[in-house]
């Protein structure tokens, strides 16, 4: 039986809400949620460029006719950029890397269309910690990932991470599984909304198993715009571990570090059958 629990930090703006009994309630609690702070829905723009799994880098991809690859596609995004991926398998057998910034209204937004793209790692063992299968890089904004599935088999150390100084990323409506450390991990990042995922099955190998399945860390302050900053709300969190050496997280989310960090809505999650918390809240204070 899930149990339903708020936590209030005064040091440091923080809501919780973690479990429900009735699911249907707790549906209701996360749409209401949403509507409130204004989480991203899924983006109804027309698509701009098209990628499929065996899409050629060399083609336009402005057509469903002429797709071209995710890194191609990625290195032609622009302001306002929609790039819809096709059905299907993606091989990933290096980290896909994305350096070119949105702005405010006009994100770049990767999206599946029609049924959704599955993104499984394919590289084989990761040497290096710190891995993952999409890298958001330094000081990069205004990205929105949403409708997609990830599959880290069990190697990645994160299937999604935003580097430092990376701010204004939404991460929604998506599915991971399989993620070595974390599914979804910032560092030194701000402005980000982490709604409506489903995390299965993140810390299960012993090198990259450090982590939890969403993990906020050691995040600073972008702007200092008045509010919540950043919102994990409405994810399904579930056997989330910590295989590594150090056994020390495995929460189904962490809010780690930081000090004077920018506040964080955390609400309307469901997280069970976790190796740690619910909810950890390490080191944060205003």
């Amino acid at each position: 039986m899930l149990k339903l629990l708020w936590l209030t930090l005064l040091a440091w703006p923080l809501a919780v809400m973690c479990g429900c009994d009735n699911a249907k309630e707790d549906r209701d609690r996360v749409s209401a949620a949403s509507e409130r702070v204004g989480l991203p829905t899924m983006s109804r723009r027309a698509c701009t460029l098209h990628v499929a799994p065996h899409g050629s880098s060399s083609a336009t991809g402005r057509s469903p006719s002429r797709p071209t690859t995710l890194t191609a596609a990625g290195d032609r995004a622009v302001p306002g950029s929609v790039i819809c991926l096709r059905p299907g398998r993606y091989g990933v057998r290096r980290e896909i890397y994305f350096d070119r910034s949105g702005r405010g209204g006009r994100p770049i937004v990767y999206r599946s269309h029609g049924r959704t793209a599955l993104l499984r790692w394919t590289g084989g063992r990761a040497e290096v910690v710190g891995t993952a299968i999409f890298k958001v890089g330094n000081d990069v904004h205004h990205l929105r990932f949403e409708h997609l599935r990830f599959d880290g088999a069990n190697q990645t150390t994160q299937c999604i991470k935003v580097n430092r100084g990376g701010h204004h990323v939404a991460i929604a409506h998506s599915r991971f599984a399989n993620c070595a450390g974390s599914a979804i991990a910032t560092k030194r990042a701000d402005h980000i909304t982490v709604a409506r995922n489903m995390i299965h099955h993140t810390g299960y190998n012993r090198a990259h198993g450090w982590g939890s399945g969403i993990s906020l860390n050691s995040h600073l302050w972008s702007d200092r715009a008045p509010g919540f900053h950043s919102y994990v709300v409405g994810n399904v969190i579930s056997g989330a571990t910590d295989e590594s050496s150090y056994n020390s997280d495995g929460s189904g989310v962490i809010i780690d570090l930081g000090g004077d960090a920018p506040p964080v809505l955390v609400a309307g999650n469901v997280a069970y059958h976790n190796g740690d918390h619910c909810i950890n809240v390490l080191d944060v204070a205003h």
